[in-house]
């Protein structure tokens, strides 16, 4: 039996590193995001705003502060995707 999990454990291992190569090659050009906001705080300096991004190529997950991913925040705006465009 843990013959058979440890055999498990290495595929699992492989497949993560292998995933991993393939999410740091691919472009995320093919992508869905949206807005997330933190607001209405009793101080609106702590409101906050981000984008959640998913890659519809790798299924990377990527979030994006507004503040300090600034240039990534707009890169994937909503509104730059190309997939919205008919």
């Amino acid at each position: 039996m843990n013959t058979r999990i440890e055999e498990i454990n290495k595929e699992i291992s492989k497949l993560e590193r292998e995933l991993y190569e393939i999410r740091k090659s691919c472009l995320h050009e093919n992508y869905k995001s949206e807005y997330g906001a933190n607001t209405g705080n009793y101080d609106p300096s702590s409101d906050c705003y981000w984008i959640n991004v998913e890659c519809l190529d790798c299924g990377k997950f990527m979030m994006f502060d507004s503040v300090k991913d600034r240039e990534q925040y707009y890169k994937y705006s909503p509104t730059n995707n190309k997939q919205l465009e008919v």
